[in-house]
């Protein structure tokens, strides 16, 4: 959590869960632990194609946890070139659904952007997705299943915003990479790279909205970065998401406060209600931050909301 969240919503309450040394502060520590009917939730999971992020090194140990058949590879830019990719791929079972999250940085801390102007990141930002997409035809080819690829394409005011965003999905549509489902993802204003926050201007305003909206574009809708987007423009998160839910084939689940403070437990921010998306057609990835400490509760938690919340 944010430290402003920390300060207004949790520095006078008790800690209830273990809080061991070096562990970063989060909500479920002020919590009591809920009895959860697991097999009631992951079932739930299941029917409605409900999943959690998994890295390269917990996904064999998640997946059993937490058997949801529903996971999102969260890959660094290291991973994506490692021999580890396909090591992990003969793990994979041909009736679990996949979507892979291209990393944020390419080496030396740079941001993925295939259509820079600095030639060295454009080309480094090819060369990895490139790669990627070899990782993404392996698990189709296993599952028989698209494989929804989710890039987070932001810049921050290298150029005219139309100019890009036309350049970046000229670069989508054409040659091998045409073949793959890849959305990019809506986005917050102030974006959480390389320690802090940076302000970006893509897929974050209403004139990208409107952007979408014309060129009948499919995206992932974070709902948690829609809301902070909406929250910096002082405008209602529910009347931005009329406009984007029928453009929105994927979902990123995690609650929001303010402009920055986001993966937030469900129903702890401004969100609250996370129903309408339940049952929209696609993956609904849950994203709560550090949801996977404490053998996944975060994950467990979130699923048994959902579950009380769109049974009612």
């Amino acid at each position: 959590m944010s430290f402003g969240t920390f300060i207004n919503k949790f520095s006078k309450k008790r800690i209830t869960n273990d809080l061991f040394k070096d562990e970063s502060i989060k909500q479920q520590v002020f919590e009591k632990k809920k009895i959860i009917d697991t097999n009631k939730i992951y079932q739930f999971a299941i029917e409605n194609n409900i999943g959690i992020p998994v890295r390269l090194y917990d996904f064999n140990f998640l997946s059993k946890l937490i058997p949801i058949k529903n996971y999102e590879f969260h890959l660094s830019y290291k991973e994506v070139f490692s021999n580890e990719l396909r090591q992990v791929a003969k793990h994979i079972k041909q009736d679990d659904n996949f979507s892979i999250h291209m990393p944020d940085y390419l080496f030396g801390n740079r941001i993925v952007d295939p259509i820079s102007k600095n030639k060295n990141i454009q080309k480094d930002s090819k060369k990895m997705i490139e790669k990627l997409l070899v990782f993404a035809d392996y698990i189709q080819d296993k599952t028989q299943k698209k494989v929804p690829i989710v890039g987070s394409f932001s810049q921050t005011c290298e150029r005219k915003k139309y100019d890009a965003l036309d350049d970046l999905f000229e670069y989508l549509k054409g040659g091998q990479i045409s073949k793959f489902k890849i959305l990019p993802q809506w986005l917050p204003v102030y974006a959480w790279y390389f320690g802090g926050s940076v302000k970006i201007n893509l897929f974050n305003s209403f004139q990208d909205i409107e952007y979408l909206k014309k060129n009948n574009i499919q995206i992932c809708l974070d709902v948690c970065h829609l809301a902070l987007s909406a929250n910096y423009f002082e405008k209602k998160w529910k009347d931005w998401y009329k406009h984007l839910y029928p453009l929105a084939s994927h979902f990123h689940l995690a609650d929001a406060d303010g402009v920055d403070s986001e993966g937030l437990q469900l129903g702890s921010g401004c969100i609250k209600d996370f129903s309408p998306m339940v049952k929209k057609k696609g993956m609904k990835i849950i994203e709560v931050w550090q949801a996977h400490h404490n053998n996944g509760y975060g994950f467990i938690e979130a699923l048994n909301i959902l579950t009380k919340k769109t049974k009612k």
